[in-house]
């Protein structure tokens, strides 16, 4: 899948999230430490030294973006017009992440699926966490939120649901 220059969805989003998910996987870490090292990398080590899922495992929780695969398998494939900087990212991402995590990890068993709001995501990520067990988690909820007047409890609704997440040491990018 091509995709086109100025494009906010994959690209932008790309450019945050592939560094960290990089440095999540622990063959990923020593070759990016072995470079000049950011002042996150340390506390992602001990983050990460504690982790006990699967590595290479990323679930995406949230609603269309996520399930209709406009959201990072695009970057499974070979995209266009990426810096250097975040083609090397992309490169080690790669190298570790299992390749069910770019396109089949889809539909609600996985925590995605179109027309759903963070209500959904607040009654079940529990289970989701506990089948999927991930390295990394992405969670996006967006239109649908703001259309049903829901923007105030995407917040309060979001906060119980990183909560557990960070205290069983996974790394939530949001």
């Amino acid at each position: 899948m091509e995709l086109k220059k100025g494009s906010l969805t994959v690209m932008r989003l790309a450019q945050h999230i592939l560094p960290i998910l990089a440095l999540l996987t622990s063959s990923m870490a020593a070759a990016i430490i072995a470079a000049e090292s950011p002042p996150w990398v340390e506390p992602m080590k001990r983050v990460h030294a504690r982790f006990h899922g699967t590595n290479g495992t990323f679930a995406q929780f949230g609603d269309s973006i996520t399930i209709t695969m406009a959201f990072w398998a695009p970057l499974a494939g070979s995209p266009k017009e990426m810096n250097p900087e975040m083609t090397k990212a992309l490169k080690l991402v790669k190298a570790c992440q299992k390749p069910e995590c770019w396109e089949k990890w889809k539909g609600p068993q996985f925590g995605n699926n179109g027309s759903m709001t963070i209500r959904w995501a607040y009654d079940n990520v529990d289970a989701w966490l506990e089948k999927l067990n991930p390295e990394a988690a992405v969670i996006m909820f967006g239109d649908l939120v703001f259309v049903s007047g829901q923007s105030f409890e995407l917040w309060q609704r979001t906060v119980p649901i990183i909560r557990p997440t960070l205290q069983d040491l996974r790394e939530v990018v949001n």
